[in-house]
């Protein structure tokens, strides 16, 4: 998920759509439930580290600095709640899961840029 949403050159469509196309299958709930939550921690983490706080030592933490360095602390936390509002969304209103997943990772894209 943070390859996905953290390349320099911006988001690989192909991937992303092939990444979510694995999730929406129905034998995938878990899966889709566990991205749903990785995002929000991720947007958690980003925050963190644009309010300056170190990221904690981890295999990705060189790509959630770079990634987290880039908006406000306070842009990273909107967009954690405004896409865990897309996601609840989705699921009351029955909407395409694939397409709120896609969105969700275009919107960190953006927020990143």
């Amino acid at each position: 998920l943070l390859a996905l949403v953290s390349r320099p050159q911006g988001l690989d469509a192909a991937a992303l759509h092939a990444f979510a196309d694995r999730l929406v299958r129905p034998e995938a709930e878990d899966a889709f439930r566990v991205v749903e939550d990785l995002l929000a921690q991720l947007l958690a983490r980003l925050a963190r580290v644009a309010a300056g706080a170190p990221a904690a030592a981890s295999d990705d933490a060189a790509a959630i600095e770079e990634l987290g360095r880039r908006a406000p602390a306070a842009q990273w936390a909107e967009l954690r709640e405004a896409i865990a509002a897309s996601f609840a969304r989705a699921d009351v209103l029955n909407l395409d899961r694939r397409q709120t997943l896609i969105s969700a990772c275009f919107a960190i894209e953006r927020a990143g840029a």
